[in-house]
């Protein structure tokens, strides 16, 4: 078999050039499903504030922002990370919510409750995730850290973006 591939190289050549291109142009002709625009409904509300300490955090700005972002509609659980000088508040929307609209609820809750928040606390952060985005994150991270492209991190950014099976995504967090 290998006398053969060698007496005849373009023809082998060829036949793989062939699959290549057959490859591609199936890759086109693929169905839009395959391939399904992920929208995490993941709303995350970050807030500073300096000089406090977990227990004060907690108490004074974490469950008062969990507690308003909880009344938006679509909303199917929220967490929460207090630790010293921060907290964090993440909301979980209901698969197919518009979170756009989401957002805007959430960024009115806060408004509405920043006048009861204590005076030293920044400006609250809200951040919603986007996966198209995260896939620039991952490569601006790798230029930052001067880290090759290696099986592992490659593997990294594979489970961070999801995996398509039979029409359905399987996240790992």
């Amino acid at each position: 078999m290998t006398l053969l591939a060698l007496r005849n190289s373009i023809a082998i050549l060829m036949a793989s050039l062939a699959v290549v291109v057959l490859g591609f142009v199936a890759l086109g002709r693929l169905p839009v499903d395959l391939f399904p625009k992920i929208n995490l409904p993941i709303i995350n509300v970050g807030t500073v504030y300096t000089d406090a300490g977990v227990v004060d955090v907690e108490k004074t700005v974490t469950y008062p922002t969990e507690k308003a972002v909880s009344a938006i509609s679509d909303v199917r659980f929220v967490e929460s990370k207090s630790r010293q000088w921060l907290s964090t508040v993440r909301v979980w929307m209901n698969w197919g919510a518009d979170v756009n609209d989401g957002q805007t609820e959430v960024i009115q809750r806060i408004q509405q409750i920043l006048n009861t928040l204590p005076r030293g606390i920044k400006q609250p952060f809200i951040v919603r995730y986007d996966l198209s985005m995260g896939l620039i994150g991952v490569f601006w991270a790798l230029f930052l850290t001067d880290t090759t492209l290696s099986t592992t991190s490659f593997m990294g950014i594979i489970m961070m973006v999801g995996i398509v099976v039979s029409n359905g995504v399987l996240l790992v967090e």
